[in-house]
């Protein structure tokens, strides 16, 4: 986990090495962030089960169903001039 902050940061900071991941076509991009998503909310469900979180409980539903939802429907919350998008 330590070496991907590094390696995110090197190539936030250094603008050749973010270049050639700019060379990767879209679709490929897309298929990878599918992954990845994919792979981060079952890691999260995973922790829930272990844990033995009752979702029969109303709080507990309603706290995945609102991240859930703000996580893969893009929501986006706007009160006067400030937003919120994710």
């Amino acid at each position: 986990m330590t070496w991907a902050a590094v390696t995110a940061i090197v190539l936030a900071l250094v603008g050749k090495l973010g270049a050639i991941l700019q060379t990767i076509p879209v679709p490929v991009m897309g298929g990878i962030m599918i992954l990845l998503f994919g792979s981060i909310a079952t890691v999260g469900l995973n922790t829930l089960i272990k844990n033995n979180v009752d979702l029969h409980k109303s709080r507990n539903l309603v706290i995945v169903a609102i991240t859930l939802v703000f996580g893969i429907g893009g929501m986006a919350f706007g009160i006067g001039d400030f937003s919120f998008k994710v």
